[in-house]
């Protein structure tokens, strides 16, 4: 992989009515501390713990002097949105603002488990798919296989039960290979993005093109590559999914028992 070739994006936006930001009193929530460093240092410390070029930090424009003042230890550059803008619509605008010949490697700035050895492992492997769009998750089944299964049977995460023993879950980490994405995708997507936390709901969008897939789906008969196939139908262009193994890669930082979790991770690190 030509890691000079992709440029990474963190989705730093602030969200409406956050409660975890209300709990420990921050403004974003990618300045809640965890072990003595902001959530966004984790992230960021790890980006450069790679051969990726320097981050574009995605925020809302309101927030702009606020990053400035709290991350000041890193070199990163600004992806100024709207208050209101959704993660997908950030991604869009990224793709309008980044060098054409470059691809996206995107993340979230609640991931505080994220390590430069998961970065590698999805970048390298990505370079070896065909596809416009690699999402990257976790089988929920592989948690009870490590030396961690005390902590990682507590994991609690929207769960795709694909079959018995495909379970997953998304690890906020995608990788884009499209040049350009077409208006016509654009509101689907938006609405797969909203749909993420609900299995049914998120499939019934997919079923629309794929009803075959939804009695599968429902009955936990489907397969990996039958997922993949949905998701392309429905969003018009190439998708892979690409199972980490690395149960820690879901965890991201949205409740209290999302950050305790963490904390009893990395403690045990």
């Amino acid at each position: 992989m030509s890691y000079q070739k992709v440029v990474p994006i963190i989705l730093a936006g602030k969200r409406q009515d956050d409660p975890l930001s209300e709990h420990f009193q921050v403004e974003n929530k990618a300045f809640i501390e965890l072990k003595g460093k902001c959530l966004i240092d984790w992230v960021l410390n790890s980006i450069e713990g790679t051969q990726l070029s320097e981050p574009y930090l995605s925020i809302s424009e309101f927030q702009k002097e606020l990053f400035e003042k709290k991350i000041q230890n890193h070199s990163y550059k600004f992806i100024l949105n709207n208050s209101n803008e959704s993660p997908v619509l950030s991604c869009i605008k990224a793709l309008d603002l980044i060098d054409e010949e470059k691809s996206l490697f995107i993340t979230t700035a609640d991931n505080p488990l994220l390590t430069p050895q998961i970065i590698k492992y999805f970048l390298d492997n990505c370079e070896k798919e065909n596809a416009d769009l690699i999402i990257g998750v976790v089988n929920g089944q592989d948690r009870f296989n490590t030396n961690q299964v005390d902590n990682f049977s507590k994991l609690k995460r929207t769960w795709h039960k694909v079959n018995k023993s495909l379970w997953l879950s998304g690890a906020n980490l995608f990788y884009w290979s499209k040049k350009s994405l077409p208006n016509s995708l654009k509101q689907i997507l938006i609405k797969l993005e909203t749909q993420r936390k609900s299995p049914l709901a998120f499939s019934s969008t997919v079923a629309k093109i794929d009803f075959i897939f939804l009695l599968k789906y429902f009955f936990q008969l489907s397969s990996l590559k039958e997922c993949e196939r949905a998701l392309s139908k429905t969003i018009g262009i190439q998708v892979k999914l690409l199972i980490l193994p690395f149960p820690e890669a879901c965890i991201d930082v949205d409740k209290i028992s999302d950050y305790e979790l963490a904390k009893t991770l990395l403690r045990a690190d």
